[in-house]
C-alpha cells in the first residue's frame, strides 16, 4: 500500500508536533522530581537527551539524514542510560515507531 507524498508528510508533521509536546512534557516531568530516585545526575543526563532530539527534530523536517541518524543515536542514548539506571519502561519502545517512519521519509 502506497501512501501519497502529501498524507505522509502530513503524518510525519503530526508525529514531530507529537514529539516535540511529549519532550516538553518529559522535561518538565524530570525537573518536577520525579526522576530524583534515579540519582543525582541522571535528571541532568535524561535532559540532554531531549535538547538533543529537539535539535534533531527541525532537520527531519527537512529530509536531512544524518538528523535521522542522530535521532537513532539520542534513541539509544536514552535507553542505554535508563537501563543502566533502572529507568527503563516498556512504552519507551514506542519511539522506534518515528524512527522508522523518518527513516522511510528521508529516503524517499
Amino acid at each position: 500500500m502506497s501512501i501519497s507524498k502529501s498524507a505522509e508528510r502530513n503524518i510525519v508533521g503530526i508525529l514531530i508536533g507529537l514529539l516535540f509536546v511529549l519532550g516538553l512534557f518529559d522535561i518538565l516531568y524530570t525537573f518536577a522530581g520525579f526522576h530524583a530516585e534515579y540519582g543525582l545526575h541522571y535528571p541532568a543526563a535524561h535532559v540532554l537527551l531531549n535538547v538533543l532530539l529537539f535539535v534533531s527534530i527541525p532537520f527531519i523536517w527537512s529530509k536531512e539524514k544524518w538528523a535521522v541518524y542522530l535521532f537513532w543515536g539520542i534513541l539509544a542514548c536514552h535507553y542505554g542510560l535508563d537501563l543502566y539506571v533502572g529507568a527503563f519502561q516498556f512504552w519507551k519502545c514506542a519511539l522506534l515507531i518515528p524512527g522508522l517512519l523518518f527513516y522511510r521519509w528521508t529516503n524517499s
